[in-house]
């Protein structure tokens, strides 16, 4: 009896030994887990403080680029709103180039040469296409009169309106 028990004793302390290896193996195994993942924990960690650090960078990008969007389009609107005032200046200096022109070519027409039928007629045609309706009645009454008061009207009407248009705005 006493073998039977010295075998299972042994054989016992056998399975114990075995089982206490085992436990040993698994608890080291598990601490070398536990290690791994502690380093990976802390890279984690040290992953995401550097995702933080880059958000907050790219937020204050973020801001900054939106604020110079935002001066962009403020400085594109004034820079809009002077292009329209500029082309209605030009349409208007267009306008007063174009009548000065027109009454330009009228004195021209009647100083340039003698006057004539030929040339009286020319300008009667320059003078009702400029479409001024003082001009023309001024015209109309050198004509009917021929005085020299009427044309020294005319002539006053048309150098004054010609200046006129040429003044810059």
């Amino acid at each position: 009896m006493n073998k039977i028990f010295s075998t299972v004793t042994v054989l016992f302390l056998i399975i114990a030994l075995g089982a206490a290896v085992g436990l040993g193996v698994w608890a080291g195994q598990l601490n070398t887990n536990l290690s791994a993942a502690q380093k990976q924990l802390t890279q984690t960690q040290a992953d995401l403080k550097k995702a933080q650090a880059d958000n907050a960078q790219l937020t204050a990008n973020l801001t900054q680029a939106q604020a110079t969007l935002d001066q962009t389009k403020s400085a594109l609107a004034t820079a809009q709103s002077n292009l329209t005032t500029a082309n209605s200046d030009k349409a208007t200096m267009q306008s007063k180039m174009d009548k000065a022109k027109t009454l330009t070519d009228i004195a021209d027409a009647m100083y340039s040469s003698p006057l004539n039928a030929s040339q009286a007629m020319i300008i009667d045609d320059k003078i009702k296409a400029a479409g001024d309706s003082q001009l023309i009645s001024l015209w109309n009454a050198v004509v009917a009169s021929g005085s020299d008061k009427n044309l020294y009207d005319f002539n006053k009407y048309l150098f004054a309106t010609m200046a006129e248009a040429l003044k810059q705005p």
